[in-house]
C-alpha cells in the first residue's frame, strides 16, 4: 500500500500533515499490543487517554506519539491522498476520486475503506462502561509488562 497523506486536528487546532503508513489512535487498555508495535508508549489501563502514534512516517521526527487526555480532546484526521502528494499536487483526479485510499481499522475486527477527503473523528464516548478492577491492577499490569517484555532480567 502506498504511504497515506493525513491532515490531524486537536480540538480543531491543525496538529500535523502525517505522510506514512498511518495513525494509531487507541486507548491504554488497547495501546500496549498496537502501540508498542508502532513505537508508541504504553500506558497504564487505569488512565482516561487516548494515544495518538504515527506508523512508519517518512520523516519519522516531524511526529512524535503523544498521550492526550481522553475526556478533553477530538481528534480529527482528514484524508488527503495516498498516491502522488497533497491535494494541491495531485493532478491525475482520477487516482484518488471516489478510489480507496486506506481503511480506518478498528481492533483489526472490522475496517472501512476510506477514500480521499473522508474525515476520521476520534473521541471519548459520552456513555461509559462500568468495570472493576483489583487494588492490585497497576501493580499486576506493571508485573506483567516486565515478564513479558522481559524488561528486569534476573541475572544482569
Amino acid at each position: 500500500m502506498n504511504p497515506c497523506i493525513v491532515q490531524s486536528y486537536i480540538n480543531e487546532k491543525h496538529f500535523a500533515t502525517c505522510r506514512g503508513d498511518g495513525l494509531l489512535a487507541a486507548t491504554p487498555t488497547g495501546s500496549t499490543g498496537y502501540n508498542l508495535s508502532a513505537m508508541g508508549p504504553m500506558v497504564s489501563p487505569g488512565l482516561r487517554a487516548i494515544n495518538f502514534t504515527p506508523i512508519s512516517m517518512n520523516v519519522p521526527l516531524s511526529f512524535r506519539p503523544l498521550v492526550l487526555p481522553s475526556h478533553d480532546v477530538t481528534i480529527r484526521l482528514e484524508i488527503l491522498d495516498a498516491r502522488r502528494g497533497l491535494k494541491e499536487e495531485c493532478h491525475d483526479e482520477t487516482l484518488t476520486n471516489g478510489h480507496e485510499v486506506g481503511i480506518a481499522a478498528f481492533d483489526s475486527v472490522r475496517s472501512i475503506p476510506l477514500v480521499r477527503n473522508d474525515v476520521v473523528t476520534v473521541r471519548e464516548s459520552p456513555v461509559s462502561i462500568v468495570t472493576f478492577m483489583r487494588e492490585s491492577a497497576l501493580s499486576d499490569w506493571i508485573d506483567h509488562i516486565n515478564k513479558r517484555a522481559n524488561f528486569n532480567p534476573p541475572n544482569i
